[in-house]
């Protein structure tokens, strides 16, 4: 006797359903893609280095500054305290915001980071937090970096560089993120 809603003896139309969904979920790669977009022309690389800093992190007295590195007197190079919650990894991540927002969306953009916690977070979970609507740590900010990125058109490659290792562009950008720590204490001195 045939019962509706029934598969096989066992299995109900809501248990086929289950198992078509789970046919068709996306692989990570496939949700970044979905979540990022498409790429519609590639340039000569732009390089640029991010470093983000905290003194006392996870301290209520805690201070964070990020910077961005873009080569020997270019005007896109910048330094500054970051707003908000006052952490490493929160500078890490404002440190590469303002890069994508300083870049040309139309040049394919090679960024460097020592932070492992950043570039996991734009090129691996990032779609995770996009599923739970940006409710995670640092979400505000991880939001503004995947809108940069969707609104790129050219390529953008993410590069893991080892802290205090002799590269002298990591050097000079962790140096200006300390020097903006550095230049917010006088201003506390003096004012």
């Amino acid at each position: 006797m045939d019962f509706p809603g029934i598969l096989n003896g066992t299995e109900t139309w809501l248990d086929q359903l289950v198992q078509d969904a789970l046919k068709c979920r996306q692989t990570e790669d496939e949700q970044l893609i979905a979540l990022y977009g498409p790429v519609y022309c590639d340039t000569a690389p732009v390089h640029v280095y991010t470093d983000g800093s905290c003194h006392n992190n996870g301290m209520s007295d805690a201070t964070a500054a990020s910077a961005t590195y873009w080569g020997p007197d270019c005007r896109k190079n910048w330094a500054d305290r970051v707003p908000g919650e006052q952490s490493n990894n929160r500078a890490e991540l404002y440190a590469i915001l303002q890069a994508l927002k300083a870049a040309e969306p139309d040049k394919t953009l090679n960024l460097y980071s020592d932070s492992e916690y950043a570039l996991k977070t734009i090129a691996y979970w990032a779609a995770r937090h996009y599923l739970v609507a940006w409710d995670c740590t640092h979400g505000d900010i991880i939001k503004d970096i995947v809108l940069l990125i969707q609104y790129r058109h050219a390529p953008l490659s993410l590069f893991w560089v080892k802290a205090h290792a002799r590269n002298k562009h990591n050097i000079m950008v962790d140096f200006m993120a300390n020097q903006a720590h550095l230049e917010q204490f006088l201003e506390m001195l003096y004012l």
